[in-house]
């Protein structure tokens, strides 16, 4: 029996773009969330009333999918090396939008809630815009967004909530299938197509490339202008699909909807294990850090605790996991 060496030998197959970009671009650090959550999760067994009933892990987990929702969708952003500001007055301008457009308008609730999710889109990209086109520093671009769409929002309802929309788009955040709350099965989607943006496209992988460094991504034929408008616009659709779900679960919409929700979000991207110096980060981190602060806050409601103190201590966690954050990086 002959053999024939050049049988042996495999074909050469020339490397993708994305494959070099993962080659390149160095593994993502996973968060410690695991250890306190479950930690957590014990003490508030035993210390909680109601903790583990039926009724309080279904509100925790619809709390858990407005949040997650917004931290996985700002959480590409950061990584960039970029922040967003506006995404929890985002939040209630766009439900604002859907309930305007299907309760005083009679567009039919699906609509709305397509062009709901759209107006957060096009918030993100007048932000991205203005950063990538104009120069103007993110965190002043946002902050500047938050008061414009708010005080829209405003003059929009007259200050006042708008109740009664239509039972399908209170399915969104009431519904349930089978047992599992609908609200939890959104944000687990969005979960899953972020993560797989994240890990296996080059738009994904851009984000980290932009963030580690952006000179080094440019000079590889990144387009940094691109990928850093396309991470504003996902933040903004994530703002857009939050109020949804957010409106949907209260029956109604006003613009002060997600007033607390970016002190949350960003928290749950930094304790998640996302670097605020670019980079580094994983979306199923960031909805472990999302899980710990809806658990930190439900705990804290069951145990009696002044909503005060819980802002106050949410933004305890932030700056502990920010200084953990740079003494990894040191490291």
């Amino acid at each position: 029996m002959s053999f024939n060496k050049k049988e042996a030998v495999a074909p050469s197959v020339s490397p993708t773009r994305l494959d070099l970009l993962k080659a390149w671009i160095p593994g993502s650090r996973m968060s410690g969330v695991g250890v306190p959550l479950i930690l957590l999760w014990i003490v508030l067994t035993f210390t909680a009333p109601h903790f583990l009933s039926v009724a309080n892990i279904g509100n925790l987990s619809v709390q858990f999918s407005i949040i997650g929702v917004l931290a996985i969708g700002t959480t590409p952003l950061i990584i960039c090396k970029e922040i967003d500001l506006s995404i929890g007055a985002a939040e209630g301008f766009c439900a604002v939008i859907a309930a305007l457009l299907t309760v005083n308008i009679g567009v039919p609730w699906l609509a709305a809630v397509i062009c709901g999710v759209c107006a957060g889109v096009v918030v993100g990209g007048f932000n991205g815009w203005m950063v990538t086109r104009i120069g103007v520093p993110s965190f002043v671009v946002t902050l500047g967004t938050l008061g414009i769409i708010s005080g829209a929002a405003l003059v929009a309802t007259g200050g006042q909530s708008i109740y009664g929309l239509p039972d399908g788009y209170q399915w969104i955040g009431q519904g349930d299938v089978f047992i599992v709350r609908a609200p939890i099965l959104f944000c687990l989607g969005f979960l899953f197509v972020m993560r797989f943006i994240m890990k296996h496209t080059t738009v994904g992988l851009g984000f980290y490339a932009v963030g580690g460094n952006e000179r080094a991504a440019s000079l590889v034929g990144i387009s940094t202008i691109r990928i850093r408008l396309i991470a504003f616009m996902v933040s903004g659709a994530a703002s857009g699909l939050g109020g949804i779900i957010s409106s949907a679960r209260l029956n109604s919409a006003n613009p002060t909807l997600g007033t607390f929700d970016l002190l949350d979000a960003i928290a749950a991207v930094v304790i998640g294990g996302t670097s605020l110096s670019g980079g580094e980060g994983t979306i199923v981190g960031t909805a472990s850090g999302a899980l710990l602060i809806v658990t930190i806050r439900n705990g804290l409601t069951l145990l009696g605790v002044d909503p005060f103190y819980q802002q106050t201590i949410v933004g305890s966690v932030i700056i502990i996991a920010a200084l953990l954050s740079q003494k990894k990086k040191r490291a």
